[in-house]
């Protein structure tokens, strides 16, 4: 299988905030198992997006030990 770059957004202003945290970790897991490249970028409830790395990870919070990156740079 070819190894694959995959961007996974998650969080934001939504009540299931908790849950998207949740559901990103088990699904970047299941990337990294298949060897496919995973970079994660975390909404918070202000909207203010941060690159995170698994290791920022806790229970159902994370740790911002990153800037905040501007979206429209990406766009």
């Amino acid at each position: 299988m070819n190894k694959v770059n995959i961007a996974l957004l998650f969080g934001g202003r939504s009540d299931e905030h908790s849950i998207s945290i949740i559901s990103t970790k088990y699904v970047y897991s299941l990337l990294q198992n298949f060897g496919h490249n995973v970079s994660c970028f975390y909404f918070n409830k202000e909207n203010k997006v941060f690159p995170v790395s698994f290791d920022d990870f806790s229970e159902n919070e994370i740790k911002i030990s990153t800037n905040e990156i501007n979206l429209g740079l990406l766009i």
